[in-house]
């Protein structure tokens, strides 16, 4: 089929445009690198924590990446020249690996007859639909990257530990409290300096709960109370950023705060996607499938802490 364009596809009646419009739709299969890549880069740029998150493309089903850190003080006064740092002075990083296993996962939409006759994008459509799909996969994967649990009733947060399941070290029970100075204080604390020192750690919280620090602030007779009624902004706590977000998991009124920063958070989508459509006449449906896997994991489990119990009611 040549290309269609608008203009000609102004001029078809209602079932032509369908016709044409199924034409461009139905077929598919891996998606060859280039769409990879437009794949990725929707995914990441859905919510503005995946955004800021590391995504890693996966070759295999199973990565190991390499984890380093130095755990001290690298620096030493300079002997001179044509003199080495005694050896015990040479310092070398804590090395190790991070494996990421991805998992399978499947996103499955129909797309009506009706909307499809009444479309006039023509080769856009396609490209609409598929944005808005891919975009939603984004989200979805944000809500079990935060919130996977092998033990959930939920089927898609069952299939794999997420973020907060896997921040274990340095835990906080804020026992119901509402968000508070005091327990962003405490979350800070909980994390090792020599972790927080580049200052990237910020505060991720659910949305009623950065409502609530923010009114707690504005409040306030100062600049930074009336930045935050009067821009709507979240202001900083304990020096760092807060942002809301909008897939934290919340139970019983109760939610969670997670303090990282945020490249220590690990999705790993591997490079094989697949993607089909299928023209279902019976019921007057486009079928349009994607198959991909997806790994989650922390980089350094101890450089993050996390709230938990924490009042998630609005104001």
């Amino acid at each position: 089929m040549g290309k269609i364009t608008n203009d000609v596809l102004k001029g078809m009646n209602p079932h032509q445009r369908a016709d044409a419009l199924l034409g461009l739709l139905v077929g598919g299969g891996e998606l060859p690198a280039e769409k990879v890549k437009e794949f990725l880069r929707i995914v990441q740029n859905a919510t503005p924590l995946l955004k800021a998150a590391r995504v890693v493309t996966m070759n295999a089903g199973t990565v190991s990446i390499p984890k380093i850190l130095f755990a001290g003080a690298v620096m030493k006064p300079d002997p001179g020249d044509g003199n080495a740092l005694a050896s015990g002075d040479r310092v070398a990083p804590t090395t190790s690996e991070v494996t990421l296993v991805a998992r399978r996962y499947m996103a499955q939409v129909n797309v009506g007859y009706q909307l499809l006759e009444d479309n006039v994008e023509a080769e856009e459509m396609e490209n609409t639909i598929m944005a808005l799909l891919v975009e939603r996969c984004g989200v979805d994967m944000e809500t079990f990257a935060l919130g996977g649990d092998t033990t959930s009733l939920d089927p898609l947060l069952a299939v794999q530990d997420g973020w907060l399941k896997r921040v274990t070290t340095n835990v906080v029970n804020a026992g119901g409290a509402e968000v508070s100075r005091a327990l962003f204080e405490r979350l800070l604390t909980s994390v090792a300096l020599r972790f927080r020192q580049a200052g990237k750690h910020q505060f991720y919280v659910e949305e009623t709960a950065g409502e609530k620090w923010r009114s707690i602030i504005g409040d306030r007779a100062t600049a930074l109370g009336d930045k935050a009624i009067l821009e709507g902004m979240i202001p900083p706590a304990a020096g760092r950023p807060v942002q809301q977000v909008g897939n934290m998991p919340v139970a019983s009124n109760q939610s969670q705060i997670l303090l990282t920063d945020p490249r220590n958070l690990i999705l790993g989508i591997r490079k094989k996607i697949d993607v089909r459509t299928f023209d279902d006449s019976r019921n007057g449906v486009v079928t349009i499938t994607v198959r991909t896997q997806v790994a989650v994991n922390v980089e350094h489990e101890a450089a993050a802490s996390k709230a938990t119990a924490v009042e998630a009611t609005a104001a």
